[in-house]
């Protein structure tokens, strides 16, 4: 088990007021509202639902100037590896946080942060179509970040009639990363959407399989799997959708 030592992180943290020093936090990426996660498998993402893999305790690194995140539900800390060739992230369990940095700058700007690994010279991005990475410290919102404590139950992302609404952003690669269990899938355009959406599946190697075209007001049911990342594409705007337990049903406006 890890030591627990918790402290303010004054630098960042002020500004957010009440959930400096809370344990539990939680961390929402700035661009596509998701939240830093981690599970059983001590594999990293960045969720749409909050969950107990989403709160991290924030915690004085031994050098007492960086941070770790502390994950207690996983009992596991996060990091990136120290092999250069890695940029994922990963919760790493007593014993095997050696093999990775763990220690991270929390760099504020303005009333949300980036968090930067000093060693390796790169910033955690974050999107929910992906693992999250640790990549360059050009500016960008994919890499801020905001804490926001566990007890303001943070509202979930719109929904219509049982749909959760996409957000639209410029298109750009993405890959399914692995096989959930089975599970139906129900993808649907707004009534307002003019044009024809595309439906595709952006299998494992990165390649976009066309599944059918949708108009104002249709939906289509697709079989597919836990994990599996679906893209709703108009023209250059995509929204993004991986289905997972309890998020099944996605609605392109």
């Amino acid at each position: 088990m890890f030591k627990r030592v918790y402290f303010v992180v004054a630098l960042c943290l002020a500004p957010l007021e009440s959930v400096a020093n809370e344990p539990g936090s939680l961390l929402k990426n700035v661009m596509h509202g998701c939240f830093l996660s981690t599970n059983d498998n001590l594999e990293v993402s960045c969720d749409a639902k909050a969950s107990a893999g989403s709160r991290w305790t924030l915690e004085p690194a031994n050098d007492g100037q960086a941070t770790t995140l502390y994950s207690a539900a996983h009992d596991c800390v996060l990091g990136v590896s120290r092999d250069r060739s890695n940029d994922q992230l990963a919760c790493y369990s007593p014993g095997s946080e050696r093999n990775a940095h763990t220690a991270f700058d929390l760099k504020p700007t303005g009333r949300v942060f980036n968090l930067v690994s000093g060693p390796r010279r790169c910033a955690v991005y974050g999107n929910r179509q992906d693992i999250p990475t640790c990549l360059g410290l050009e500016a960008s919102q994919d890499q801020q970040w905001a804490v926001v404590s566990p007890s303001a139950n943070p509202a979930p992302a719109p929904r219509v009639s049982g749909f959760r609404t996409l957000g639209r952003e410029t298109c750009q690669p993405i890959r399914t990363q692995r096989d959930g269990a089975p599970m139906t899938a129900t993808f649907r355009v707004g009534a307002g959407v003019k044009g024809q959406v595309e439906l595709v599946w952006a299998d494992k190697n990165g390649n976009w399989q066309n599944y059918g075209w949708l108009s104002a007001g249709q939906s289509l049911e697709i079989n597919s799997f836990g994990e599996h990342q679906w893209v709703m594409r108009l023209g250059q705007q995509c929204a993004y959708a991986r289905v997972t337990k309890g998020d099944t049903k996605f609605i392109f406006e």
